[in-house]
């Protein structure tokens, strides 16, 4: 893991790195007042989670599951929609 503040672009990143391989960066933007989390492996995707379960994966290609490992659509939820609400 690396700490770079790089003060000219305005960010403070942390870095994931190995052996000079940047894999994911997780900074604050000052610029867009943006948090940013990207994960810079081309076959990898991007997980979000709770109590050792991920809740949210959102696929390289651009999917995102929502209680579902595996979207197959642009937004795919685990258990399905019924009236407004996600079960």
């Amino acid at each position: 893991m690396m700490i770079d503040v790089t003060y000219g672009y305005n960010k403070s990143i942390i870095g994931f790195a190995n052996g000079g391989t940047d894999y994911g960066q997780l900074y604050f933007d000052n610029n867009t007042n943006n948090v940013v989390l990207y994960q810079k492996w081309s076959s990898g995707n991007l997980l979000l989670g709770t109590n050792s379960t991920t809740n949210v994966t959102i696929q390289n290609g651009g999917n995102v599951g929502i209680g579902t490992p595996i979207p197959n659509a642009a937004l795919s939820f685990g258990t399905g929609l019924v009236g407004n609400k996600i079960y």
